[in-house]
């Protein structure tokens, strides 16, 4: 009998002690309030170089985070291999990253890659992290739109982490940008000027950003079950022919221009995928059952008609 009370005591201090927590957190919004950059090479094996226009920031406010992260962002990788002369180099773009984004809505982000690599020089790829989980591996050549969402409630100074990677595989090189956000009780609200404002939870007004709502939400999407994952809105990837294979959600809201920029971008380089055979981890685009494919040759005239 005592054995059972001594479960029942324990079963109901588990009970109290989760209705605790879950008290503590509450509807937020999510602030941008540090941008990390880190970027090492080695010559083990001969020149290596790695670059980004990313700037360490943090402090900031809304308002002058918001012109930090607006516009396109540049990574660039490069490897020789000194005994041979074999050379692998990749350039990356990365737009999108919000300021502030209201709990359970999106970051969404455009990347496009342009790999070439010899033969048995080197293997460089780009990745995109949600706190410690990867949610998007891309190589090659073409363009990617990754959503990134977050949660509806959290405790007041939680944190979440949005990271994009570009690596040599045996980090010859490698740059990471790792962006910070932490939760604030209240709500973002969007008002009849375009003005982003910020409320707390008694409803008195936190902060104002003036007539940037594109700049800092590129896609309300509501995320019902509160949980943080990736999904890949948009996939279109070079072939070695010079052919393009697109992958796309068409529930993504994207614009008919969006796409034929992302279509444009994809086949900008005009060179084929990665060939180091030494390598084994690869990434092809792979079919999804909730996504349309579109298969362009590679003379396909994009033309805005």
């Amino acid at each position: 009998m005592k054995s059972i009370l001594r479960v029942l005591v324990l079963c109901l201090l588990v009970v109290f002690a989760s209705a605790a927590l879950a008290d503590d957190a509450a509807s937020c919004y999510w602030l941008l309030e540090e941008i990390r950059v880190e970027s090492l090479t080695s010559d083990a094996y001969g020149p290596a170089s790695a670059e980004t226009d990313v700037q360490p920031v943090s402090g900031l406010k809304p308002a002058a985070m918001t012109e930090a992260v607006r516009g396109m962002r540049s990574f660039e990788l490069d490897v020789t291999r000194a005994a041979g002369g074999q050379n692998a180099h990749a350039e990356y773009t990365l737009s999108g990253m919000p300021a502030v984004v209201p709990g359970a809505a999106s970051a969404r982000m455009t990347i496009t890659a342009s790999t070439s690599a010899d033969e048995d020089s080197f293997y460089l790829y780009s990745a995109i992290f949600a706190g410690q989980y990867r949610t998007l591996r891309v190589r090659g050549t073409g363009a990617w739109v990754h959503r990134v969402r977050f949660p509806r409630t959290a405790e007041s100074g939680s944190e979440q982490t949005v990271s994009f990677v570009a690596r040599e595989i045996h980090d010859l090189a490698r740059t990471e940008v790792t962006y910070v956000y932490r939760a604030h009780p209240g709500v973002m609200m969007v008002d009849m000027n375009g003005d982003v404002v910020l409320y707390d939870l008694d409803g008195n007004e936190i902060d104002r950003i003036v007539r940037t709502v594109d700049d800092i939400l590129p896609e309300f999407t509501q995320n019902l079950g509160g949980d943080i994952d990736g999904k890949t809105l948009f996939a279109g990837e070079m072939q070695d022919d010079g052919s393009l294979i697109v992958s796309f959600d068409p529930e993504s809201g994207l614009t008919e221009d969006e796409l034929i920029r992302l279509l444009r971008a994809a086949k900008a380089a005009e060179q084929p995928a990665d060939a180091a055979s030494a390598a084994t981890a690869v990434s092809p685009l792979t079919a999804d059952k909730d996504n349309a494919t579109i298969y362009l040759a590679a003379d396909a005239d994009l033309s805005d008609d």
